[in-house]
């Protein structure tokens, strides 16, 4: 599992995103070691991409065995883990951006993934989208709002964030795009 986010807008930013999926699809072999692969493919990056541009990545691979999610982030915002029992983890770690340093090496971290948590992982524009006095929604308001959500289902979570940030900054609307990726552990 991933969520990217790509440096700009329009055509420049969309080919970039194709290049990262077609590099991430050139690397299925290293698809269940996410140091592994996310190291290739900041090096891939860093060779094919102008100074100006990077991604963001989180890239994990659950292992439902064990009760395990392991992973590595390249600069993207810190992912959540909403417990059954209602409380709120904060994935607090973050490598370097892809396409700035070839050789940057990525640091493995795990965490218990039980039936009943939700792994919630976002862009910025969800925490950046503004009131009309200029307040930015921010991580707080998120994790208030994602404690509160304990027994959902991963569509109704992504449903509550879209419908707060909304609320938040109407009538101007989020200025960026937002992405959200909800993964509910059932079983």
């Amino acid at each position: 599992m991933y969520r990217a986010d790509v440096s700009g807008k329009g055509v420049p930013a969309s080919l970039l995103m194709a290049s990262l999926q077609a590099s991430l699809r050139s690397n299925m072999d290293r698809m269940e070691d996410p140091v592994s692969l996310v190291g290739k493919l900041n090096g891939s990056m860093c060779e094919t991409t102008a100074p100006d541009k990077f991604v963001t990545l989180f890239y994990g691979c659950l292992n439902m065995k064990k009760d395990t999610f392991h992973y590595t982030n390249a600069g993207h915002l810190f992912p959540v883990v909403v417990r059954d029992g209602g409380m709120v983890e904060v994935l607090e770690y973050s490598g370097l951006i892809l396409g700035v340093v070839p050789t940057f090496t990525y640091e493995y971290r795990q965490f218990k993934f039980k039936p009943g948590d939700t792994l919630v992982v976002i862009t910025d524009g969800v925490t950046e989208a503004e009131s009309g006095s200029g307040e930015l929604f921010g991580e707080e308001r998120l994790y208030n709002l994602l404690s509160t959500l304990r027994g959902r289902s991963a569509f109704e979570v992504k449903e509550a964030i879209v419908e707060s940030v909304r609320n938040f900054s109407y009538p101007k609307g989020a200025s960026d795009d937002l992405t959200i990726l909800v993964l509910k552990r059932k079983e």
